[in-house]
């Protein structure tokens, strides 16, 4: 005996082929990966206080700017036309590992503009 069907005439989908599920995957892992990174690159940049957070990695701090370049590059070889996004601070990178946020530097506003 079977169940009768709640609604009535409904189309019954053909189940995926495995090359189908396959590219869903891929395409799915990619959309995963760029909001991970975007996320994590947002929690650092616009943080009340980056240098704390790369504090808390100590030596090591560099390693988080090592894997996101290698992330960004996996991301534009999957995307070509992907654009990473960007901050307005400078890292700079010290011998030991560490890594010092630069402030952005925001010229004085002059009401006189000279050529």
């Amino acid at each position: 005996m079977t169940t009768p069907s709640l609604v009535p005439n409904k189309p019954q989908l053909a189940p995926l082929t495995e090359a189908q599920l396959f590219k869903n995957s891929l395409e799915n892992s990619y959309d995963v990966l760029v909001k991970l990174f975007e996320y994590s690159f947002n929690l650092l940049n616009h943080s009340k206080n980056p240098q704390a957070n790369l504090d808390s990695y100590g030596k090591n701090a560099h390693l988080i700017f090592d894997a996101s370049q290698k992330t960004i590059a996996l991301l534009q070889l999957s995307n070509p036309a992907y654009v990473p996004p960007t901050t307005t601070y400078t890292y700079a990178m010290n011998a030991d590992g560490s890594v010092t946020v630069v402030m952005p530097v925001v010229p004085p506003t002059d009401p006189i503009q000279t050529p």
